[in-house]
């Protein structure tokens, strides 16, 4: 009976101990429109669809989404954009499709911009985290 009132203890703090390691969910992967399309992320099993930028009092906005609580781990995503009014060719450059990968309180942003010109439309993506990619190996303290 002594040895059970001994290790009860003993084992409630380390499960406290190891549930606390995994951490918030502090992830978020943010999605800045400036392009002059719609567009549609698909990300994590599911899609999001964010507006195009848009005129607010003489000013271009963009539209921005944020995606937040994201699990650790190294994730796809693909981006399915719309062609505008006027054009009769498209092309896009950069980040459109790519790997994510999340660590603890990982920040990603990507941006989109676009160009019309002669009819042509051209889309641009770049994408940015805040990951240390030269640590191969985290530790924690």
């Amino acid at each position: 009976m002594k040895k059970i009132k001994l290790v009860l203890p003993i084992l409630i703090v380390f499960s406290v101990i190891l549930s606390s390691c995994e951490g918030d969910l502090k992830n978020r992967f943010t999605v800045r429109n400036m392009s002059q399309s719609q567009l549609t992320i698909n990300f994590r099993g599911n899609h999001y669809d964010v507006p195009s930028g848009s005129f607010v009092n003489g000013e271009w906005m963009p539209a921005v989404y944020n995606i937040k609580e994201i699990p650790k781990g190294i994730y796809q995503y693909t981006t399915v954009y719309g062609i505008p009014a006027g054009a009769n060719t498209s092309s896009a450059e950069g980040d459109l499709a790519g790997e994510i990968e999340f660590r603890e309180g990982t920040t990603a942003l990507i941006i989109y911009s676009s160009a019309l010109t002669d009819s042509a439309y051209t889309i641009f993506a770049t994408l940015t985290t805040d990951t240390d990619l030269s640590e191969e190996n985290p530790t924690s303290p």
